[in-house]
């Protein structure tokens, strides 16, 4: 793997801190008769984590507002298809008064035997109301297919 702008001085927006890795496992994939299930968003580790199983009691607070971009290469075998890939693009986005303040973007391209996906997280206030996450999570039980 390699690290890109890792050091913590760095405040030049226009330099973020890049991780650029390659990854081969068998955890992700799953048989289902004679199809095979890649478990494609456990690459990126849970997208939303500020929720609980229970239902929540305050208001949610963050460290800080943040912006994630992601970018997955997945090379498809030969003699291999993606039968859904349209299940990758999903658009979750709220707003207050005019402004984005959290989201999940997702999209897709396929090139010859590439599928590359990508992925925007957003959070960009510190502090929401217990009810709006509960929203977004839903919303994002709703139409998450990764």
């Amino acid at each position: 793997h390699e690290l890109h702008n890792k050091e913590l001085e760095v405040t030049d927006a226009d330099k973020p801190f890049l991780v650029d890795l390659k990854l081969a496992s068998v955890d992700l994939i799953e048989r289902a008769g004679d199809k095979i299930l890649l478990h494609i968003g456990d690459c990126i580790g849970p997208q939303v984590e500020m929720y609980n199983e229970r239902e929540r009691q305050f208001d949610i607070e963050i460290d800080y507002p943040h912006f994630l971009d992601r970018k997955i290469v997945l090379q498809i075998p030969d003699g291999y298809k993606v039968k859904n890939p349209d299940d990758l693009s999903i658009n979750l986005s709220y707003e207050t008064n005019g402004k984005t303040t959290m989201a999940f973007i997702s999209s897709y391209k396929i090139e010859g035997n590439k599928l590359e996906i990508t992925i925007t997280e957003q959070y960009n206030q510190v502090r929401w109301p217990k009810i709006r996450l509960r929203q977004f999570y839903q919303d994002y039980q709703c139409s998450s297919r990764f």
